[in-house]
């Protein structure tokens, strides 16, 4: 099984029980890696973010289409963090906003993914605005162990 299909899999069981509270789960596996995130209406979207020694990914994403011409903005706490492409996947029917940094990759390309993770880790609400103009939310109380993804 590959690294991301693992992480994949540690993070959505680790989001069926934060699910229903709606609250941060992370959880941390041997070798350095580390997983979480948190859903929102039951199920309909969420925040999800997976690293380990030589990657880390934050991704949000929202069941159905919501893409349209435009691009999605990421606001932590009314602050504008994050600004681009958003892809729609037709076999998971989820729209999928995504930040990745990988450890090969020059230093300087860490800053988005870094950007975003710090802001997830010390804000108190999030807002997705996807290109269709819809906005989901997310309280980012709990949410601080993020940090463990950042790229150092």
């Amino acid at each position: 099984m590959s690294h991301a299909r693992i992480a994949l899999s540690l993070t959505l069981a680790l989001l069926t029980g934060p699910a229903l509270a709606q609250e941060w789960g992370h959880a941390a596996a041997p070798m350095g890696q580390y997983e979480g995130g948190i859903s929102m209406g039951d199920g309909a979207y969420a925040i999800s973010y997976g690293c380990a020694g030589f990657y880390g990914t934050v991704s949000l994403h929202a069941t159905g289409v919501h893409v349209a011409a435009g691009q999605s903005v990421l606001r932590v706490d009314g602050v504008e963090v994050a600004r681009g492409n958003t892809v729609y996947n037709s076999e998971s029917d989820a729209t999928v906003y995504e930040f990745r940094a990988e450890r090969e990759w020059d230093p300087k390309l860490w800053e988005p993914y870094n950007r975003v993770v710090n802001a997830l880790a010390s804000g108190t609400e999030a807002v997705w605005e996807a290109p269709s103009g819809e906005t989901f939310s997310f309280p980012l109380t709990g949410s601080a162990e993020i940090r463990s993804c950042l790229m150092n």
